[in-house]
């Protein structure tokens, strides 16, 4: 009874736990299963099932399906509301609005209808993509959507459809394009839920390009011939004249301040960059659920009154010709179980020992005569061993179990724990006699490991996939820009909101969860959108008779700055409904691209247009160069 308190019976000797383990088929079924598993201990037990304290990675997994579907059932409704609304008031025509919030609900349709016919489920990860996908529709919609009214005011509804698309279709198949690459950077990953994200991601992206560039001005040439009146009358798009004073404020702001603007631009940038060196990542159950929530209450219950619930199992291995008696290697069991026990954040240790009664004394006996009853004791007790699963018989030899308990819920450093515990573990081998330390070995499994080796997975995941997506963004930049130069010079705003975002997060020790690491592509993608709109209208104007760069930033924020802003907008807001889940990678997913999108916007309506007046801009002129 004392030797299983701490594992299986509270420390008030009255508690106790019923440990359950399933199979492939159920954990595929767990959300049926657990439900069942319940009602039966509850009917048995003459409790109710609410009372039940429950924990393990099969309830960890089966809580975070419920709480993210519990997200999108519940926030997916007023995100789109919010959306909409935005758009509404953005672009001041119900037509214009109805038009790209339907198209955004149909590329959502889409990408759920491709996931579910290709027979995958939405996962916690994959079940931020609709919105997402919503997002980007929107964004592109809005864009195409002001080139359309912009036309309207000199053009007939079919004339300024037709002007729409002409206008509109180069940035925006590069900038879905490139956020498409974004996307398609997470294949990289070692961990399958961020693969699939990927692989979904990138469809939907594309899906997304497609529907926004044949529904909208196919729509609005349609309505238009219909209605072409009142959507002249409903778009309340103003005049240059209307909004050019801020503009042309903001653009004398970055020319005659220029060298002081982008001072100030690129020292956030360094400043942000120093904590970047400082960003770890997280898969720890605090990570994802708020500390009232029922999962995490039941964990602070069980760990205060019955057992630390992390465990890590050490395998020693002994060769099939291992010349160790099977006394001989009980104490070499032992020896490791003692050197568990001794560290620090070691709760308790299950192993062969804890069902092994102690030796009786025998002081009249000869020592090999005790040695012998010992061995043939332990002899007898290897069928239990092995049905307690302490203990496996192999082709390769003897392996046997140890399980180490150590808190979910302490603030510990599972590399670190990991660490010490190997080094601890050394001690007994080397107290092994020389000709049988080759026969034997020492190896770590279990939650904890796989938790450590998973957060290491998604700190090298962020960085592979981000630098996928620079190079293959930079070469696609450097391509359309016409020059290595000018490519690198683009993709500075684009840029400046990942240093910025990641690298306070360093700064704060804000730890990286699995769906922050998708963010940093994500957001770079969605961040060369706005990039790609504002430089192809730079380029148009600059070519323009007598035109100078700083002529061609003015006329450019006045055709895309409003646009960048409602997308951003709308997009950020819309996204940020997320924030209030009480699942927490969700909430964080949220809030991180709402964040990364108005850093985005920061980088191009501010260092971008100071870049492009500063004497590195010249590289965009084809002509011989015009003062700024």
């Amino acid at each position: 009874m004392q030797r299983l308190q701490g594992l299986l019976i509270g420390k008030d000797g009255r508690l106790t736990t019923v440990v359950v383990t399933l199979n492939s088929a159920g954990l595929a079924l767990r959300a049926k299963l657990v439900p069942r598993i319940c009602e039966v201990v509850a009917e048995v037990c003459g409790t109710q099932v609410a009372e039940l304290k429950l924990a393990g990675p099969v309830i960890d997994g089966l809580t975070v399906d419920e709480s993210s579907h519990r997200s999108l059932t519940k926030f997916a409704l007023p995100s789109t509301i919010v959306i909409f609304v935005i758009c509404l008031l953005s672009l001041k025509s119900v037509t214009a609005a109805l038009v790209v919030f339907l198209t955004a609900c149909f590329c959502q349709g889409l990408i759920l209808a491709v996931i579910y016919y290709s027979g995958e489920r939405l996962s916690a990860l994959l079940i931020i993509l609709p919105p997402l996908v919503q997002v980007l529709a929107v964004s592109g919609g809005i864009h195409l959507m002001n080139y359309y009214l912009n036309a309207l005011r000199t053009m007939e509804p079919r004339q300024a459809a037709v002007e729409c698309f002409r206008r509109g279709w180069l940035p925006s198949m590069l900038s879905l394009g490139t956020t498409a690459m974004g996307t398609a950077s997470l294949l990289v990953s070692g961990l399958l839920p961020i693969r699939l994200f990927g692989i979904y991601g990138t469809v939907g992206v594309l899906c997304t390009a497609a529907a926004v560039l044949t529904a909208i001005p196919c729509s609005m040439m349609l309505l238009g011939r219909k209605r072409s009146s009142t959507v002249a009358e409903t778009a309340g798009i103003p005049q240059h004249g209307q909004t050019s004073g801020a503009w042309s404020a903001l653009t004398a702001l970055l020319c005659n301040y220029n060298v002081v603007s982008l001072l100030i631009l690129f020292g956030l940038m360094a400043l942000a960059a120093v904590g970047l060196p400082d960003l770890k990542t997280s898969v720890r159950i605090e990570t994802l659920y708020e500390p009232n929530s029922r999962i995490m209450q039941d964990y602070e219950w069980l760990e205060d009154r019955i057992a630390a619930l992390v465990p890590i199992e050490v395998l020693l291995h002994f060769s099939p010709d291992c010349t160790l008696s099977d006394r001989q290697r009980m104490d070499v069991l032992w020896k490791v179980d003692r050197a568990l026990r001794q560290q620090p954040n070691v709760k308790a240790v299950m192993s062969a020992l804890t069902l092994f009664p102690d030796p009786p004394r025998m002081p009249g006996l000869p020592r090999s005569i005790q040695a012998s009853l010992v061995n043939k004791g332990i002899r007898m007790a290897r069928p239990q061993f092995e049905q307690a699963a302490v203990l496996r018989t192999t082709a390769e030899g003897d392996i046997w179990r140890l399980t180490a308990r150590v808190s979910a819920l302490a603030p510990l450093d599972y590399g670190d724990v990991l660490k010490q515990m190997e080094q601890a573990l050394q001690e007994p081998l080397e107290q092994v006699p020389v000709q049988s330390r080759h026969q034997i070995s020492l190896s770590t499994s279990g939650i904890m490991p796989l938790v450590h080796q998973i957060q290491g997975q998604l700190l090298s995941d962020l960085f592979n996939s981000l630098m996928s997506a620079l190079a293959v963004i930079t070469l696609t930049m450097t391509l359309v820009q016409a020059g290595i130069l000018s490519g690198i010079l683009a993709m500075a705003s684009n840029v400046f909101p990942i240093v910025i975002a990641f690298g306070l997060m360093g700064l704060l020790a804000v730890p990286m969860d699995i769906g922050s690491v998708m963010t940093a592509s994500i957001a770079l993608g969605i961040a060369v959108d706005d990039t790609l709109h504002f430089l192809t209208f730079f380029r148009r104007e600059l070519q323009q008779p007598g035109a100078t760069r700083r002529s061609a930033v003015l006329a450019t924020y006045l055709d895309c700055g409003p646009a960048m802003i409602q997308t951003s907008v709308s997009c950020g807001i819309g996204l940020l409904v997320f924030a209030f889940s009480d699942f927490v990678p969700t909430s964080r997913f949220a809030v991180l691209m709402a964040f990364l999108l108005a850093l985005a916007l920061a980088g191009d309506l501010l260092l971008l247009p100071a870049l492009l007046l500063s004497p590195a801009g010249r590289l965009y002129e084809t002509e011989p160069p015009k003062h700024a």
